[in-house]
This record gives structure tokens, sequence and C-alpha cells, in this order.
């Protein structure tokens, strides 16, 4: 059984992190919180060995994402994430960003799915593979991992964005990150938000035409990003009570 539960690492605020108000933008914690776990996961080594060895991948299906601050320019950050529960089939870990006082930056948890990358569709590992040890849940609210769009919600903008070779990952699917950052460009300039949740549904590739549709509804924005008439991702920005 592998033991390394948590995995962390200190880094500082850079200015390619930051937005024109001078703090991070909520896209950069995205990449922080990604490159953190993929660090982790290359750290796991029976596991990551069995990953690579038997093609599989690891397809996230939904991320929260609760911002309790914007930090700026070199602000020292520590980032840890850990995994807090696994099967054969799937897994869920946490992963917080604090300042170097402890203070609370970001706190979040993530679903991600074994997926065979020769057919596309999920796996069982072998328990050997998976039962390392893991922690507790982090103490935070845990939404529940559907986005729903209200039947109510307006429809305020909608816009289509050929996908980029600089938006592909190296699974060839567009990176999580950017279905978060093609709803941030779509929000309303005046719309303030401090909790990002996105439930993923199907990749985008290379020169495909996806559709933005931003809705509204209280409080709350909702980006539906489609291919054709298929769901690739919803992401919903909103706010929650720190």
């Amino acid at each position: 059984m592998e033991d390394n539960v948590m995995y962390e690492r200190k880094l500082c605020i850079n200015a390619s992190e930051l937005g024109n108000n001078g703090k991070v933008r909520p896209t950069s914690f995205i990449n922080l919180i990604q490159d953190t776990e993929s660090l982790h996961i290359d750290s796991l080594t029976q596991f990551n060995s069995y990953i690579n060895e038997h093609k599989l991948g690891i397809f996230l299906t939904f991320r929260q994402v609760d911002i309790h601050a914007f930090p700026t320019f070199k602000t020292p950050i520590k980032i840890e994430t850990r995994p807090y529960e696994m099967n054969s089939f799937f897994g869920y870990r946490n992963t917080i960003i604090y300042d170097d006082k402890d203070n609370l930056i970001v706190s979040s948890y993530a679903l991600g799915n074994f997926v065979d990358l020769k057919t596309n569709r999920s796996t069982r590992l072998p328990e050997e593979v998976y039962n390392f040890k893991l922690s507790n849940p982090f103490d935070m609210e845990y939404t529940k991992r559907k986005v729903f769009l209200p039947e109510d919600a307006k429809l305020i903008l909608e816009s289509n964005i050929e996908i980029l070779r600089s938006h592909i990952d190296y699974y060839h699917h567009v990176n999580n990150m950017y279905y978060v950052e093609f709803g941030f460009n779509s929000l309303p300039d005046d719309f303030s938000f401090n909790r990002i949740r996105v439930e993923y549904k199907m990749p985008a590739t290379y020169k495909d035409v996806i559709k933005i549709e931003m809705y509204t509804k209280d409080t709350t924005c909702w980006a539906v990003i489609k291919k054709e008439e298929t769901i690739c991702a919803l992401v919903e920005f909103s706010t929650f009570k720190k």
C-alpha cells in the first residue's frame, strides 16, 4: 500500500496568474489545482505505473472550487492535495490552497473516473493498484456533483468558439481549465462570484466549433458549452457564504 496520502508544494503567485485587477484570476486557481493533482498522481509509483502501462487516463467529471481570498503578486502559497475516497472505477480528492500564515485561500473537491484511452470507456482498476492510504475529507460544503440549469434561467448570451491547438491537453481533449475560461469570459462584466462548479460530460477536440450559452437567474450564472446539440460541460458561477 502506498502511503503518501498527501502531496504538498509551496510557491508564490506569479504575474502570469493575475487579472487586470492585480489579483489571481479564477482560472489560474484551476491550473494551480490541476498541476498539483498531476504531480501527486505522478508520485504514486505503483498507481502511476499501472495507469501508464495499461494506457489508462483519469478523466475529470466534476470539480467544485470555493474561493475564500484572491491573493496578489508574490503572495506565498501552499497547495495540498489528497484523495479521500477511492474504488475501482473512480476517486475523489481535495485540493486546498493556503497562504504562508495558513489562512484558507481555496477549498475544492473533484471526482475523476478511470478510462481506457483506446476505447474512451470507463475501466476497472485492480484493488491492489488503488488501495493506498486515504485522507479524511476536508471540512467544506460538498455540493452535489451534478450541475442543473433551472428551466426559468434567462439566456443572456450566445457565442461560438473554434477549438485551437493551444486548448488541447495530453489526452488530445480540451484542457479542463478552458471550459471554465470560456464561461468566465462570457460572464457579465459586473458579475461577482466565489464558487465554481463544473460538470464535464463529453470532451471537445481540436478544430471542433463549440457553442457557449450563458444563462442567469438571481445571483447565479451558468455556461452551457455544447458541440452541436451535445453538452460538453456545464459551468456554474455562484456565491457561497464564507
